[in-house]
């Protein structure tokens, strides 16, 4: 069969079209068996730059609850008396 898309009201599904019934047919799993068609690959350069930004998105907006290098771990004792 064909891929057509999501299946967008089944949770995880797919819209598929299937030769032997001649119809279209939701479904949960789908394998991906490409003989015609190359599937894409990210070039190196595409890889660097998505890696790139992801860091500096990161760094311009940490987890509001990421701990601080200077906040105590829960291994790490706070003080020592």
């Amino acid at each position: 069969g064909w891929y057509l898309g999501p299946a967008p009201h089944s949770y995880r599904c797919y819209t598929v079209w299937v030769w032997e019934t001649n119809a279209e047919r939701i479904c949960d799993t789908i394998s991906w068996f490409p003989t015609h068609v190359k599937m894409p690959v990210p070039s190196t350069d595409d890889l660097i730059l998505t890696s790139l930004l992801d860091i500096k998105q990161s760094l311009e907006s940490p987890a509001p609850l990421a701990p601080s290098p200077s906040s105590p771990t829960p291994t790490q004792p706070s003080s020592q008396k």
